[in-house]
């Protein structure tokens, strides 16, 4: 049995196993074999895609935890707008350093400047920079920016843990933190509060501590490893309910009026919603929208890089199921470009691998469409398997969100395996006035939903109703028994409509 002392960061006890944060070695070469203009366009990617990643957790965080506690990832996202601290990155791929160099070198000259300040403060914001440089040198380098907990709660051990590495943990899976380095001031500290399970900083943590039984005291500040039985039943009695993992609450299925029991799903747009769609008890992922993992960008995500987004979206709902909604098939065939629903395709494979996933096809006006989509899924799990790279088969449906598929729905639905209705696009196609008094046509819309229904239920196919229906009361039992398999709504209608459904039924 070991027993070290640390700086309490937050208060609380808890056991578990230790998963200890190994990161990637940082390259170290200087000199590039890139001209200085590729050079410098590679790092131009790199950042703007840092600036959606950043702009995104700390719409997460605001969301989930304050403004406070977001601001960190708006002050990294600022200074990738920062010219003169783009300029000195710049000046060293100008004389021909590779991007990576030049973002470690500007990094330490920005601590420099940070730890010359008299403001703690101030000087806290060197971890900020820190956390910068890895994101950009990382998605420079390919390399996952963060090492997740694995299938089992866990204490996170590491050297330093940065604010973005904090932030993208699964709370649901997280028992304490321990750091080597850290600050009651630092933004991790911030974070480490709201999350609420014990941390502590300034201890010499060690990876060989991998994998054994720790018991991390915050109170006292202590971190207990490898605890004898007379260590663990004396701290059991001190652990607080809050430490134990938490039930979901909407993983119950609301009866129709004929007795069908019916699902609440929901929609994301990232695997971090994912985390929090598992944590408030979603049935399943109805639909990743796949729009914002590619906007705003100089140029579409890499194969790996929509593995790694899918893997961690699919790994978030621990075996639930999951579907990732396609870019535009016949946009995309008319416009010669099918090579990126393929990459899109081999990347959603890929990550299949652990659990089985669903492709949601947009943009599809035809059975022929469908069909080559199927086309391109065997073609790329031929590939795959011929470069020994393990998969799933995918579960293929169709999503419905113009009145256009509605008078095709029937073909449509004997290609696919299950049908997603766009409740909102559906019904703002049948507002013909421009005027906010404007209502929509509600029988137009009964007719649109009811055709699908008939058609899709006559090929087997289940089928989804999508939106914000937490903002339509009266319309939610109606869709209840309308004959819906599943109602999916954005993560942060869940509770809101799971509550009203609860009343519902109880008052029923």
């Amino acid at each position: 049995m070991l027993k070290v002392a640390g700086v309490p960061l937050q208060g609380g006890l808890s056991i578990g196993p230790i998963h200890f944060l190994h990161r990637a070695n940082n390259l170290k070469s200087d000199r590039s074999s890139l001209s200085p203009h590729e050079e410098m366009h590679r790092f131009e990617l790199a950042k703007d895609r840092a600036i959606t990643e950043l702009k995104r957790l700390e719409a997460r965080i605001a969301a989930h935890l304050g403004s406070d506690e977001a601001a960190i990832f708006f002050f990294q996202s600022s200074m990738l707008e920062d010219e003169d601290y783009l300029d000195v990155i710049r000046s060293y791929i100008n004389a021909s350093a590779t991007a990576e160099y030049a973002v470690e070198q500007t990094e330490k000259a920005v601590i420099d400047f940070f730890a010359s300040l008299d403001s703690s403060y101030m000087r806290a914001r060197a971890v900020d920079a820190r956390d910068l440089s890895r994101r950009l040198t990382g998605i420079l380098s390919d390399r996952a920016d963060i090492g997740r907990l694995r299938q089992r709660p866990a204490i996170l051990v590491a050297e330093e843990l940065t604010p973005s590495e904090t932030a993208l943990l699964d709370t649901g899976m997280l028992l304490g933190l321990v750091s080597r380095y850290g600050s009651e001031e630092s933004h991790t500290a911030i974070l480490a509060h709201a999350i609420g399970v014990p941390a502590l900083y300034g201890i010499e943590v060690d990876p060989i501590w991998e994998g054994r039984i720790a018991i991390l005291d915050g109170d006292n500040g202590t971190l207990t490893i490898d605890p004898d039985e007379a260590a663990i039943a004396a701290a059991r009695p001190h652990l607080a309910a809050d430490y134990e993992p938490a039930a979901p609450e909407l993983t119950t299925s609301f009866l129709a009026s004929d007795g069908r029991a019916v699902r609440l799903c929901a929609t994301i747009d990232s695997a971090w919603e994912a985390v929090d769609a598992y944590s408030l008890g979603a049935n399943a992922i109805a639909m990743y929208r796949i729009d914002v993992l590619h906007k705003d960008r100089a140029a579409p995500p890499s194969e790996d890089e929509q593995y790694i987004e899918y893997q961690r979206t699919i790994e978030a709902m621990h075996g639930r199921p999951v579907g990732f909604q396609s870019l535009g098939v016949n946009a995309l065939v008319r416009q010669g470009r099918v090579s990126l629903l393929k990459t899109q395709l081999r990347a959603l494979l890929r990550a299949s691998a652990s659990s089985p996933a669903a492709l949601v096809l947009s943009g599809v006006k035809s059975k022929a469409d469908i069909r080559r989509a199927r086309q391109l899924i065997r073609q790329c799990q031929r590939e795959l398997s011929a470069e020994g790279v393990a998969y799933h088969e995918l579960r293929v449906g169709t999503e419905i969100d113009a009145p256009a598929d509605i008078f095709i729905v029937d073909s449509l639905s004997a290609e696919s395996d299950f049908l997603l209705l766009d409740g909102e696009a559906l019904m703002q196609s049948t507002i013909y006035g421009r005027a906010e008094r404007d209502l929509p046509n509600y029988r137009a819309l009964g007719w649109m939903l009811r055709r699908a229904l008939m058609a899709g239920h006559r090929h087997g196919c289940n089928v989804i109703m999508s939106g914000h229906l937490e903002q339509f009361p009266q319309a939610v039992r109606p869709l209840l028994n309308l004959g819906f398999d599943d109602l999916a709504v954005p993560v942060g209608s869940l509770l809101q409509l799971h509550r009203l459904l609860s009343t519902e039924q109880t008052d029923a």
